[in-house]
């Protein structure tokens, strides 16, 4: 399966579980952040749960990569709004982060996602399709991802990095009637 957004990237309702194949790249090295955006989420009221992103067999076993989301200004992403962190096995495989606090999005609104590596990691690589006008950036930058984005745009494609929404609960309000007992 060829990477795909709404399938295994960008906003997905369903999380992906096999391989997004397509072509190999882009590859990065320690220290360095990919961003992936500006991505429209669904209309309606939903949240993610997860984050994700599929890496090839590459890289140090033992680094942890941070996966989030950033809110994006028209031009890039901007600020961080969540992010979670995963161990990296260097296996060819998904990693996911289940966010504790699950992040509320805006109704069809731009996004962007973005993982960063672990300065002990020698590189890593997903998988990509086509190109796009706003999508992935290789920045270098700390780990972990910061807190504001400075950089634009530079490779222009699709990588294998998803959130995971699901519909957000929705409150009901409960009518309350004062009461007296008499005993």
């Amino acid at each position: 399966m060829a990477v795909v957004v709404g399938t295994n990237c960008g906003f997905c309702a369903v999380q992906p579980t096999s391989n997004p194949s397509g072509s190999f790249g882009p590859t990065w090295s320690p220290s360095r952040t990919v961003i992936n955006g500006d991505f429209t989420s669904p209309t309606g009221s939903y949240r993610v749960t997860e984050l994700g992103i599929w890496l090839d067999n590459q890289g140090t076993n033992g680094s942890t990569l941070d996966l989030g989301i950033y809110d994006w200004d028209g031009k890039k992403a901007a600020n961080l709004l969540t992010h979670g962190t995963v161990a990296y096995a260097a296996t060819e495989q998904w990693y996911r982060v289940t966010l504790g606090t699950k992040y509320t999005l805006a109704s069809a609104t731009s996004y962007c996602l973005a993982c960063a590596w672990s300065p002990t990691t020698n590189y890593g690589s997903s998988n990509y399709a086509g190109t796009a006008a706003n999508h992935t950036v290789l920045k270098n930058s700390t780990y972990p991802l910061p807190a504001t984005n400075t950089s634009t745009w530079a490779l222009k494609r699709y990588i294998a990095m998803y959130a995971l929404y699901e519909e957000a609960p929705t409150s009901v309000t409960v009518p309350f009637r004062a009461c007296s007992i008499i005993m």
